[in-house]
């Protein structure tokens, strides 16, 4: 019987490297520092039916539930949502490496300022998981509602970068451009546009996590929440 807290924060971390792994492959144009992101993702699946296994045990019997450190029968569900919004999280993740692999393979020279936005909008999205994963093992109700405001902000800034990846296409798909270098910036902008859905996917995916920390923070009063009789 293996602690579920230890299981999801392994989880957690695991993910945290695939996501590492994929922000230094963009910015270096490595893509060989992502080829290790699929093998993490395995790791990732295997932990994660670890957790059913143990909540579905933990469901029949009050003693499991004890040794695998669930307190109430209220966080079965709640541990077994954020287990599924951690493997998917994993999925869009590994998602996101192989649209990176793409475009460094493409060897597309695209604006540097497109490549900065990509940047930049990927960090964002790093620091939203790993912050609405602090949220939740460290019971932070402010933090995780901050999350839950940046996340909501990352949409204007991917309708940005989408536009700005079109523009991209029409500007160098002029009749002065050859077919493989319209080629390559369409391919480039198609692979961009999916990084930019994968990571909006890890956005909103955290979100659910953010949002099970705060369903938590009603259970017991505290100093933001006070629960009066009537």
């Amino acid at each position: 019987r293996f602690p579920v807290i230890g299981l999801l924060k392994r989880l957690s971390t695991i993910i945290t490297s695939m996501l590492d792994a994929a922000l230094l492959a963009l910015e270096s144009k490595k893509k060989e520092v992502a080829t290790e992101i699929p093998k993490m993702e395995e790791e990732v699946d295997r932990i994660y039916w670890l957790v059913v296994r143990q909540l579905l045990l933990a469901s029949r019997s009050g003693t499991i539930r004890s040794k695998i450190g669930i307190s109430s029968p209220m966080h079965l569900l709640g541990n077994r949502t954020i287990a599924k919004l951690l493997e998917s999280i994993a999925d869009f993740s590994e998602n996101a490496g192989d649209d990176i692999v793409t475009m460094i393979a493409l060897k597309h020279k695209a604006d540097v300022k497109i490549v900065t936005q990509l940047i930049s909008f990927t960090r964002s999205t790093q620091q939203i998981y790993d912050n609405v994963v602090k949220s939740l093992f460290t019971h932070d109700l402010r933090l995780a509602n901050r999350m839950l405001g940046m996340i909501g902000k990352m949409q204007v800034q991917e309708d940005q970068i989408a536009k700005a990846l079109l523009s991209d296409v029409r500007k160098k798909s002029g009749a002065s451009s050859s077919a493989p270098t319209v080629l390559d910036t369409v391919s480039f902008v198609v692979a961009g546009r999916s990084l930019l859905k994968n990571l909006s996917e890890i956005s909103r995916h955290s979100s659910g996590i953010a949002e099970i920390v705060i369903n938590r923070s009603l259970e017991e009063p505290s100093k933001i929440i006070k629960i009066e009789s009537a």
